[in-house]
């Protein structure tokens, strides 16, 4: 069967997709801290900071493919302490697809919208990247990194992310989920957008690639089909739950490292993968 090593299990969209790569692939995960309770695949612990455990794991698994999910994902994180958030998003990323080349396995990147600044959406595979911060920044790097190496490989360019999968790690939307469910109000931008993905969406796109015969490589937006702002996606939730849509209160921005609007072109993915992301009102539906 074949064998997938899954990076950062234990985050929003890890364990997602360890939980739905688990029902057609040997599965195994890892994470640096914490090894989960029924947990349907084999999972090792690997600090991605520390080559020499990156490289013991991977020749340990001998994996068929990698699915790099893992990142240091908070903005502010990535601002405080830069030197960490370079290793985990771009040097370790270099290293597994430096790894995958030499041993002829496929190698999966997960990146972010966030590396574009905002200015001239919607973005395609040929937008230049302009990020305003160092999470994008450090997911740039990690994208130029693994382009560089060739190999057979794929970089999936990923939305905001939506879903509510067990004991996950929170976010954005698990924490608008939560407060609406209990009542509480919750304050988002109206002028802010993106185009939210459905987690299992991302699934289905790394199940498709890995199946077929002959992969496309390179790079590869992946985003939902409507531009909403951050108001427009709570409303949504709000009207799903069942609750008074004046919890949500629409605000504006008011500065930092969050650009307005990173909307993404997805024709790529929909002509060479035959993946169209899930309606919004329809995957809320399903989270």
């Amino acid at each position: 069967m074949t064998k997938v090593l899954v990076t950062g299990a234990t985050g929003f969209l890890g364990s997602r997709l360890v939980e739905r790569l688990a029902g057609s692939f040997r599965v195994v995960s890892t994470s640096r801290t914490r090894t989960p309770k029924n947990w349907p695949a084999a999972h090792e612990l690997c600090d991605l900071l520390s080559p020499y455990e990156v490289e013991e794991l991977f020749f340990q698994v001998r994996p068929d493919f990698v699915v790099h999910c893992a990142a240091v994902a908070s903005v502010q994180v990535c601002e405080e302490e830069r030197k960490m958030a370079f290793g985990v998003n771009a040097a370790a990323a270099k290293l597994l697809a430096r790894l995958s080349k030499k041993t002829r396995a496929g190698f999966v990147l997960i990146s972010t919208d966030q590396v574009f600044d905002g200015s001239s959406p919607p973005y395609d595979e040929t937008s230049e990247p302009s990020p305003v911060s160092e999470y994008g920044r450090t997911k740039v790097a990690a994208e130029s990194a693994v382009a560089g190496l060739g190999g057979e490989h794929i970089i999936l360019r990923a939305a905001l992310l939506y879903d509510y999968p067990p004991g996950a790690t929170r976010n954005f939307f698990v924490s608008v989920i939560e407060s609406l469910a209990s009542s509480r109000p919750v304050d988002l931008f109206v002028d802010q957008f993106r185009t939210p993905l459905l987690s299992d969406d991302v699934y289905r796109a790394v199940s498709a690639w890995i199946g077929m015969e002959k992969r496309p490589t390179g790079l590869f937006h992946l985003g939902g089909p409507e531009r909403l702002s951050r108001y427009e996606m709570g409303l949504g939730f709000a009207r799903e739950l069942g609750v008074s849509e004046e919890l949500v209160r629409p605000v504006k921005m008011a500065g930092g490292f969050a650009p307005r609007d990173v909307s993404l072109a997805t024709g790529r993915i929909e002509s060479s993968l035959g993946i169209r992301a899930t309606p919004y009102n329809d995957g809320v539906r399903t989270v």
